[in-house]
Protein backbone atom coordinates (compact mmCIF):
# COMPACT_ATOMS: atom_id res chain seq x y z
CA UNK A 1 0.00 0.00 0.00
CA UNK A 2 1.08 3.32 -0.30
CA UNK A 3 1.02 5.44 2.21
CA UNK A 4 1.59 9.15 3.12
CA UNK A 5 2.04 10.97 6.31
CA UNK A 6 -0.19 13.60 5.95
CA UNK A 7 -3.16 13.88 6.77
CA UNK A 8 -7.04 15.54 6.50
CA UNK A 9 -7.61 18.10 9.67
CA UNK A 10 -9.56 16.03 12.79
CA UNK A 11 -13.11 16.29 12.52
CA UNK A 12 -15.89 14.98 15.56
CA UNK A 13 -17.78 11.86 15.34
CA UNK A 14 -21.15 13.16 14.04
CA UNK A 15 -24.21 12.88 17.35
CA UNK A 16 -27.70 13.22 16.53
CA UNK A 17 -29.30 17.15 17.93
CA UNK A 18 -31.63 14.93 20.32
CA UNK A 19 -29.19 12.68 21.70
CA UNK A 20 -27.04 15.81 23.45
CA UNK A 21 -29.41 16.23 26.68
CA UNK A 22 -28.71 13.44 28.57
CA UNK A 23 -25.41 12.87 31.12
CA UNK A 24 -24.60 9.06 29.31
CA UNK A 25 -24.79 10.87 26.08
CA UNK A 26 -22.47 13.33 26.85
CA UNK A 27 -19.82 11.52 28.49
CA UNK A 28 -20.65 9.01 25.44
CA UNK A 29 -19.39 12.29 23.17
CA UNK A 30 -16.96 13.05 25.42
CA UNK A 31 -15.33 9.72 25.85
CA UNK A 32 -15.65 9.97 21.72
CA UNK A 33 -14.11 12.96 21.19
CA UNK A 34 -11.12 12.82 23.44
CA UNK A 35 -10.55 9.79 21.58
CA UNK A 36 -10.82 11.04 18.43
CA UNK A 37 -7.77 13.96 19.46
CA UNK A 38 -5.69 11.48 20.57
CA UNK A 39 -5.71 9.39 17.41
CA UNK A 40 -5.15 12.16 15.09
CA UNK A 41 -1.71 12.62 17.60
CA UNK A 42 -1.22 8.70 17.23
CA UNK A 43 -1.55 8.64 14.01
CA UNK A 44 0.26 12.27 13.17
CA UNK A 45 3.34 10.66 15.26
CA UNK A 46 3.33 13.37 17.62
CA UNK A 47 3.16 13.67 21.82
CA UNK A 48 -0.24 14.63 23.11
CA UNK A 49 1.18 17.74 24.16
CA UNK A 50 1.56 19.16 20.75
CA UNK A 51 -2.11 19.20 19.83
CA UNK A 52 -2.85 22.96 19.61
CA UNK A 53 -6.03 24.31 21.08
CA UNK A 54 -7.24 25.09 17.69
CA UNK A 55 -7.25 21.28 16.57
CA UNK A 56 -9.47 21.01 19.72
CA UNK A 57 -11.68 23.67 19.31
CA UNK A 58 -12.29 23.24 15.58
CA UNK A 59 -13.25 19.71 15.82
CA UNK A 60 -16.68 20.28 13.84
CA UNK A 61 -19.08 18.50 10.66
CA UNK A 62 -19.49 20.86 8.12
CA UNK A 63 -22.15 18.74 5.58
CA UNK A 64 -19.99 20.50 2.47
CA UNK A 65 -16.63 19.32 3.62
CA UNK A 66 -16.24 15.90 2.37
CA UNK A 67 -16.88 17.38 -1.16
CA UNK A 68 -19.86 16.53 -3.66
CA UNK A 69 -19.51 12.82 -3.32
CA UNK A 70 -19.68 12.19 0.05
CA UNK A 71 -22.71 10.50 0.45
CA UNK A 72 -22.47 8.53 -2.22
CA UNK A 73 -18.55 7.56 -1.15
CA UNK A 74 -19.92 6.89 2.48
CA UNK A 75 -22.97 5.07 1.16
CA UNK A 76 -26.43 4.26 2.45
CA UNK A 77 -26.82 0.69 2.19
CA UNK A 78 -25.46 -2.52 3.37
CA UNK A 79 -23.22 -2.52 0.44
CA UNK A 80 -19.58 -1.59 1.66
CA UNK A 81 -18.60 1.95 3.05
CA UNK A 82 -15.84 3.57 0.80
CA UNK A 83 -13.00 5.57 2.28
CA UNK A 84 -11.26 8.13 0.01
CA UNK A 85 -8.66 10.35 0.73
CA UNK A 86 -11.47 13.41 0.37
CA UNK A 87 -13.86 12.04 2.54
CA UNK A 88 -15.22 13.55 5.47
CA UNK A 89 -13.67 11.67 9.08
CA UNK A 90 -16.72 12.04 10.92
CA UNK A 91 -19.18 11.41 8.63
CA UNK A 92 -17.42 7.91 8.15
CA UNK A 93 -16.72 7.24 11.82
CA UNK A 94 -20.89 7.88 11.91
CA UNK A 95 -21.67 5.56 9.43
CA UNK A 96 -19.35 2.97 10.67
CA UNK A 97 -21.46 3.53 14.40
CA UNK A 98 -24.27 2.91 12.67
CA UNK A 99 -24.04 0.19 10.95
CA UNK A 100 -22.38 -1.81 13.43
CA UNK A 101 -25.59 -0.69 16.02
CA UNK A 102 -28.02 -1.93 12.91
CA UNK A 103 -26.04 -5.41 11.52
CA UNK A 104 -23.46 -5.57 14.32
CA UNK A 105 -21.18 -5.51 11.32
CA UNK A 106 -19.46 -3.47 8.28
CA UNK A 107 -17.24 -3.41 5.42
CA UNK A 108 -15.11 -0.66 4.31
CA UNK A 109 -12.92 -0.35 1.32
CA UNK A 110 -10.19 1.97 0.92
CA UNK A 111 -7.65 2.45 -2.15
CA UNK A 112 -4.52 4.29 -1.20
CA UNK A 113 -2.84 5.34 2.11
CA UNK A 114 -4.22 8.21 3.44
CA UNK A 115 -7.87 6.40 2.30
CA UNK A 116 -6.96 3.12 4.21
CA UNK A 117 -5.81 4.97 7.29
CA UNK A 118 -8.88 6.49 7.65
CA UNK A 119 -10.71 3.35 7.35
CA UNK A 120 -9.03 2.20 10.21
CA UNK A 121 -9.43 5.38 12.49
CA UNK A 122 -13.57 4.90 11.98
CA UNK A 123 -13.13 1.55 13.24
CA UNK A 124 -10.66 2.69 16.25
CA UNK A 125 -12.93 5.72 16.86
CA UNK A 126 -16.68 3.80 16.64
CA UNK A 127 -15.18 1.57 19.36
CA UNK A 128 -15.05 4.10 21.67
CA UNK A 129 -18.23 5.85 20.77
CA UNK A 130 -19.73 2.46 20.98
CA UNK A 131 -18.53 1.49 23.64
CA UNK A 132 -21.92 1.23 26.06
CA UNK A 133 -23.49 -0.29 22.69
CA UNK A 134 -20.91 -3.02 22.67
CA UNK A 135 -21.64 -4.15 26.34
CA UNK A 136 -17.79 -5.66 27.27
CA UNK A 137 -16.97 -6.38 23.49
CA UNK A 138 -14.78 -4.52 20.43
CA UNK A 139 -14.54 -3.85 17.47
CA UNK A 140 -12.11 -6.02 15.58
CA UNK A 141 -11.07 -6.40 11.96
CA UNK A 142 -10.47 -8.88 9.28
CA UNK A 143 -8.26 -7.68 6.52
CA UNK A 144 -7.97 -8.04 3.26
CA UNK A 145 -6.97 -7.14 -0.30
CA UNK A 146 -9.44 -7.40 -2.89
CA UNK A 147 -9.44 -6.59 -6.64
CA UNK A 148 -12.37 -3.84 -7.75
CA UNK A 149 -13.67 -1.88 -9.96
CA UNK A 150 -12.89 1.92 -10.38
CA UNK A 151 -12.95 3.90 -13.73
CA UNK A 152 -10.50 6.11 -12.41
CA UNK A 153 -7.96 3.22 -11.39
CA UNK A 154 -7.70 0.04 -13.32
CA UNK A 155 -7.21 -3.38 -11.77
CA UNK A 156 -7.13 -1.33 -8.50
CA UNK A 157 -6.79 -3.09 -5.28
CA UNK A 158 -8.03 -2.38 -2.25
CA UNK A 159 -7.84 -2.64 1.32
CA UNK A 160 -10.95 -4.05 2.87
CA UNK A 161 -11.68 -3.81 6.51
CA UNK A 162 -14.64 -6.08 7.62
CA UNK A 163 -14.85 -4.98 11.22
CA UNK A 164 -17.50 -6.60 13.80
CA UNK A 165 -18.14 -7.18 17.11
CA UNK A 166 -15.86 -9.74 19.11
CA UNK A 167 -14.55 -10.46 22.60
CA UNK A 168 -12.42 -8.03 24.44
CA UNK A 169 -9.24 -9.08 24.95
CA UNK A 170 -5.94 -7.58 26.94
CA UNK A 171 -3.36 -5.42 25.16
CA UNK A 172 -0.06 -6.14 26.37
CA UNK A 173 2.19 -3.16 27.88
CA UNK A 174 4.84 -4.09 25.72
CA UNK A 175 3.95 -5.35 22.10
CA UNK A 176 5.93 -8.54 19.74
CA UNK A 177 6.83 -5.70 17.25
CA UNK A 178 7.19 -1.82 16.99
CA UNK A 179 6.93 -1.54 12.84
CA UNK A 180 9.95 0.47 12.07
CA UNK A 181 11.48 0.40 8.64
CA UNK A 182 11.84 -3.24 8.29
CA UNK A 183 10.45 -4.61 5.02
CA UNK A 184 6.95 -5.81 4.97
CA UNK A 185 7.85 -9.05 4.30
CA UNK A 186 10.42 -9.27 6.93
CA UNK A 187 7.55 -8.32 9.97
CA UNK A 188 5.03 -10.59 8.37
CA UNK A 189 7.15 -13.11 8.77
CA UNK A 190 8.06 -12.70 12.57
CA UNK A 191 4.53 -12.09 13.35
CA UNK A 192 3.68 -15.25 11.75
CA UNK A 193 6.17 -16.99 13.65
CA UNK A 194 5.28 -15.55 16.89
CA UNK A 195 1.84 -16.37 16.01
CA UNK A 196 2.12 -19.77 15.33
CA UNK A 197 4.45 -20.17 18.71
CA UNK A 198 1.67 -18.01 20.84
CA UNK A 199 -2.03 -17.91 19.61
CA UNK A 200 -1.57 -14.00 19.47
CA UNK A 201 0.79 -11.51 17.84
CA UNK A 202 0.42 -7.59 19.00
CA UNK A 203 2.29 -5.04 16.99
CA UNK A 204 2.28 -1.30 17.37
CA UNK A 205 2.43 1.71 15.20
CA UNK A 206 3.17 5.47 15.05
CA UNK A 207 2.45 7.40 12.32
CA UNK A 208 -0.13 6.96 9.07
CA UNK A 209 2.41 5.23 7.40
CA UNK A 210 3.71 2.71 10.08
CA UNK A 211 -0.35 2.23 11.05
CA UNK A 212 -0.58 1.22 7.25
CA UNK A 213 2.50 -1.02 7.17
CA UNK A 214 1.16 -2.78 9.97
CA UNK A 215 -2.10 -3.70 8.33
CA UNK A 216 0.05 -4.42 5.25
CA UNK A 217 1.98 -6.69 7.46
CA UNK A 218 -0.96 -8.44 8.97
CA UNK A 219 -2.57 -9.42 5.91
CA UNK A 220 0.35 -11.34 4.86
CA UNK A 221 0.91 -12.61 7.87
CA UNK A 222 -2.54 -14.13 7.43
CA UNK A 223 -1.00 -15.49 3.86
CA UNK A 224 2.20 -16.83 5.07
CA UNK A 225 0.06 -19.14 7.68
CA UNK A 226 -1.99 -20.36 4.91
CA UNK A 227 0.85 -21.16 2.98
CA UNK A 228 2.37 -23.26 5.66
CA UNK A 229 -1.07 -25.46 6.29
CA UNK A 230 -2.83 -23.39 9.24
CA UNK A 231 -6.34 -22.97 8.21
CA UNK A 232 -6.78 -20.12 10.48
CA UNK A 233 -8.37 -16.63 9.99
CA UNK A 234 -7.17 -13.56 12.23
CA UNK A 235 -8.80 -10.72 13.82
CA UNK A 236 -7.20 -8.04 14.36
CA UNK A 237 -8.46 -5.61 17.23
CA UNK A 238 -6.75 -1.71 16.84
CA UNK A 239 -6.46 0.22 20.34
CA UNK A 240 -4.83 3.00 21.73
CA UNK A 241 -2.10 2.45 23.17
CA UNK A 242 -0.35 5.36 26.10
CA UNK A 243 3.31 4.44 26.84
CA UNK A 244 6.13 6.03 27.73
CA UNK A 245 9.45 6.91 25.84
CA UNK A 246 12.50 8.96 27.03
CA UNK A 247 10.61 10.28 29.59
CA UNK A 248 7.79 11.29 27.57
CA UNK A 249 4.38 10.37 27.30
CA UNK A 250 3.60 8.90 23.70
CA UNK A 251 0.30 7.35 22.28
CA UNK A 252 0.80 4.86 19.55
CA UNK A 253 -1.83 2.29 18.00
CA UNK A 254 -1.63 -1.29 18.83
CA UNK A 255 -2.66 -4.12 16.94
CA UNK A 256 -3.83 -7.41 18.89
CA UNK A 257 -3.80 -10.21 16.55
CA UNK A 258 -5.86 -13.08 17.76
CA UNK A 259 -8.24 -16.22 15.54
CA UNK A 260 -11.38 -15.18 14.39
CA UNK A 261 -14.11 -16.61 16.53
CA UNK A 262 -16.10 -18.69 15.12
Amino acid sequence: LGCSSRFAPVHAPPIAAHDHGSPRSRSTLAAALRAWAQLQVALAGRQPHAMSATAHRGASLSPGSAGAGAATEIGRSSSPLRATALVNPGKLVGAVAARVREEGSTEISAIGGKASYLALRSVVIANTYLAEDLAGQVLGVALSHREIDDATRPEAVALVVDARRRPAVSVPEKPDFIVASEETGELATSMAATFKEKGSVTVAAMGAAMVNRAMDSIIRAQEYLAHDGHDTKLTAIPMMQDFEEDGKQMIRVAFTVVRTAA
